[in-house]
């Protein structure tokens, strides 16, 4: 539990810092670069530790990447830029956690008990409590449409993900060649460069180059919070954690990120959103008493 407690700090802050990096880089560039720099990071320590070694389990975390770090995250800015910041987060939090733990347990055989579900459900309240948009703010022209659909999209990646992470940890296990947390990111950080690179050429936004001094606190930031440390600490979690448990741990994300917005940007919450900020803490607090 303490690594997808983890996970959410980290992705946290990773969140502030890719908002910046995306605006000096724009999305597509931004989302690569961090990618690249994990995985020069990873790699460097895995070969200053003990050196790399691939095993059969390492391309279900190849596929883990191309569709979380990949299509997910191409799913989610997308969304982003049709939405604005709360609704897709509103969607992928809510989302992934209920169509995860419906995966594993048609694939994989893992059910929830009781109380995991009643404190899931208690952290999603939380995410919707303060997430949730004025009805004012909701449109029905076709880039809101679309720009829900990109955030199902991003969710479905993300629960799609998990579970390959988690077939790949079983896998591993099952054969007696166990994975660390390390590989499984490095791997996972590889396939969702990939299909980041090839997804570049496409794009046809076009940002001036920054300055190296604005950019590079900001890019050395979300790349350590989010697929270099962040990912190690959520593939730790998926080695030993149930996907729904902790993808609702992880929901977190867009709560912590509120405080954070409001300490950087100045950004001061209402009263729901801090009442939606206390109901999903108490519900990881409640997961992690019962476990």
């Amino acid at each position: 539990m303490i690594f997808a407690i983890l996970t959410a700090l980290l992705w946290s802050v990773s969140t502030i810092a890719s908002a910046r990096t995306a605006k000096l880089l724009g999305a597509a560039r931004a989302n690569a670069a961090r990618l690249a720099v994990a995985v020069v990071l990873l790699a460097g320590w895995i070969a200053c530790i003990r050196g790399f070694t691939w095993q059969g389990a390492g391309w279900w975390f190849v596929a883990s990447g191309v569709i979380g770090l990949g299509l997910g995250d191409i799913a989610l800015f997308n969304a982003y830029s049709r939405l604005g910041a709360r609704l897709p987060a509103l969607f992928t939090s809510c989302l992934a956690a209920p169509l995860g733990a419906t995966l594993e347990w048609a694939w994989l055989g893992t059910p929830l008990h009781l109380a995991e579900v009643l404190f899931i459900v208690v952290i999603i309240a939380g995410v919707v409590l303060a997430l949730t948009p004025d009805r004012h703010a909701l449109r029905h022209d076709r880039a809101f449409l679309a720009g829900c659909g990109f955030g199902v999209m991003s969710a479905c990646g993300l629960a799609v993900s998990a579970v390959l992470s988690r077939h790949g940890f079983a896998l591993a296990h099952a054969t007696g060649t166990p994975i660390s947390g390390v590989d499984a990111a490095l791997i996972r950080n590889l396939g969702g460069l990939a299909l980041c690179l090839a997804w570049l050429p496409l794009t046809t936004a076009v940002t001036p180059p920054p300055k190296a001094r604005a950019l590079l606190p900001w890019l050395a930031l979300t790349a350590l919070a989010g697929p270099a440390i962040g990912v190690t600490c959520y593939q730790l979690a998926l080695a030993e954690l149930k996907v729904g448990v902790a993808q609702s741990v992880i929901a977190l994300v867009p709560l912590l990120v509120i405080p954070l917005a409001w300490a950087i940007d100045g950004d001061r919450p209402r009263k729901r959103v801090w009442a939606g900020v206390a109901l999903g803490v108490s519900g990881v607090v409640g997961m992690v008493l019962t476990r």
